[in-house]
């Protein structure tokens, strides 16, 4: 029927979306010097060259820090947690990894003409709009 025949003409796109997304795995693996470099650093813990390695040690005879009290938001209920910095980078990638187009608006170098672009659109929008609508 065309429930099925719809699903799978979905599980074939699915598939061939991971496909071409192993085969660009491959090819930055075979390529890309620095997708190398990061991937080590990140799965092996590998340092990364000219960054010198500093551990602070708490002296044994100091006493611990006593806890900071439990953060708390504006109607004083207990806040959410902030997952870590690397879980946050971790999750983006793997995101960014499924979606390639999500890539625009997080890399350094395109991020600026994104935001510069989401001005000016939201600049003629206002424009356009009647003034009598503005406020």
């Amino acid at each position: 029927s065309q429930r099925a025949l719809h699903a799978v003409e979905q599980r074939i796109a699915r598939t061939d979306y991971s496909i071409r997304c192993a085969r660009a795995q491959l090819r930055h693996l075979r390529e890309d010097p620095s997708y190398l470099a990061r991937l080590a650093r990140r799965e092996f813990g590998t340092p990364v060259p000219g960054v010198r390695t500093v551990f602070v040690y708490q002296p044994a005879d100091r006493p611990p820090d006593p806890a900071p009290p439990p953060a708390t938001d504006d109607n004083g209920q207990p806040a959410r947690p902030v997952p870590p910095r690397d879980d946050l980078a971790d999750r983006l990638e793997r995101r960014v990894r499924q979606d390639p187009w999500l890539a625009v608006f997080v890399l350094p170098p395109t991020r600026p003409w994104v935001m510069l672009f989401s001005t000016g659109l939201l600049l003629s929008a206002w424009i356009l709009l009647p003034a009598d609508r503005r406020s």
